[in-house]
């Protein structure tokens, strides 16, 4: 298969990609990135974008089969509610159009759980609009996942994310572990549960059409 990654170089994508790259199954990576990539591979090819705009331009001699979208940011660290909008809304936007110009047989998207385009919380409704958007795309197979509190290593420092995290941690001492199904996602596993629905072995997700993952439904890989 030839796979298209774009968010490679942050906490989801980067372990997405190296997976990929030791997977015998996945014969080419195109690896979308505006930060250079610190991973070398014969498979890899690094297309560097300056701007997410630049994906309205991008062609390919070969059909791409899957790409995954692991673009996303946070308000603090775009800099404003605008500049958020437009990496986790724009940014899926342009994918979509770019997966439809090449008729790109299926779209995996990284949202979140809570994701609504008439939510009153700002970060779920650019989720929920993103998701829209997509879905108004011709592209036989949709498979969107909606993790909940992401359990990885980040470069980047996230407050919140590290006393949620935290949090979790001393709630799953004192509560059984399958009433907390769904609050929170390993990183290994949601990957894996990507690479499972783009090589149409999942369970949970459809073959073709419009499919929802929900963060209860990605298994754990333990």
């Amino acid at each position: 298969m030839k796979a298209l990654v774009a968010g490679s170089t942050g906490a989801i994508g980067s372990l997405l990609l190296s997976r990929l790259l030791t997977d015998d199954r996945f014969a080419e990576i195109i690896a979308i990135t505006r930060r250079p990539l610190t991973i070398q591979s014969a498979k890899l090819k690094e297309l560097k974008i300056d701007s997410l705009e630049d994906l309205t331009s991008l062609n390919f001699e070969n059909n791409i089969d899957v790409i995954f979208c692991c673009l996303g940011t946070t308000i603090k660290t775009a800099g404003s509610q605008e500049k958020f909008r437009q990496v986790d809304f724009g940014g899926v936007h342009l994918l979509g159009q770019l997966a439809e110009r090449l008729r790109v047989k299926r779209f995996i998207l990284i949202s979140a759980m809570g994701a609504k385009k008439n939510s009153h919380i700002f970060y779920n409704q650019v989720k929920g609009e993103a998701e829209a958007d997509l879905q108004s795309r011709k592209i036989d197979s949709i498979i969107i996942f909606r993790p909940g509190l992401l359990l990885v290593n980040r470069s980047e420092f996230r407050l919140g994310e590290l006393l949620a995290i935290r949090a979790m941690d001393l709630v799953e001492k004192i509560i059984p572990q399958n009433f907390l199904v769904g609050f929170s996602t390993k990183a290994e596993d949601l990957v894996q549960s990507m690479i499972d629905a783009s090589l149409g072995i999942s369970q949970e997700a459809k073959p073709s059409g419009l499919c929802f993952i929900e963060a209860s439904q990605i298994k754990s890989r333990n």
